[in-house]
């Protein structure tokens, strides 16, 4: 079954960093414009309600991007959260946005973004908010004209963002790390 697949196509490259950026992008814009729930909700009973019913978080929009163009992460994460001692056995409970970023932690350079300037970012980069104790508490991915998929602790349907969007609400104390 590919969806417990590390490396679908077995060309020794995992589902990572093997696929299409456009085409993953493509994926994450279809996706966004469907206006499915997120797993937000204005108490922790409804968040959870949403959670379980298929709400998305930033995870699972780009979870299902990359599913949708048949290269599924949670293979790739689960190995790397077995090898850390994140999990152990068959259990698939672990922190997939921690995972993902030790993931590129890994495998490629992660950037610092700064707030107080307007580099532009390459298309198809994943990028991660860490808190002041460096863990991660948002990610997302750059798509097309500056706009990035993630959803925000406000949104009740996914929507399309800019990196003003994120900067305003992720502020003091907050990093963004960025692949290369």
């Amino acid at each position: 079954s590919d969806g417990i697949d590390m490396d679908v196509d077995n060309d020794g490259k995992d589902n990572i960093v093997d696929i299409d950026i456009k085409a993953l992008v493509a994926q994450e814009e279809s996706i966004i414009s469907s206006k499915k729930w997120t797993a937000y909700g204005s108490s922790e009973l409804i968040s959870d309600f949403k959670h379980f019913s298929g709400g998305l978080n930033s995870f699972r929009l780009l979870s299902q991007a990359y599913w949708n163009i048949h290269s599924p992460i949670s293979p790739v994460l689960k190995n790397l959260a077995n090898a850390n001692g994140d999990s152990s056995g068959y259990s698939w409970d672990y922190d997939s946005q921690e995972e993902m970023y030790k993931y590129f932690t890994k495998n490629t350079k992660l950037l610092e973004l700064s707030y107080n300037t307007n580099s532009i970012v390459p298309q198809g980069a994943v990028f991660f908010i860490l808190d002041s104790m460096n863990s991660v508490v948002n990610m997302g991915l750059v798509l097309e004209n500056s706009n990035v998929g993630i959803v925000l602790p406000y949104d009740t349907r996914v929507s399309q963002h800019t990196m003003n969007d994120v900067s305003n609400y992720y502020k003091d104390g907050y990093k963004i790390m960025i692949t290369e």
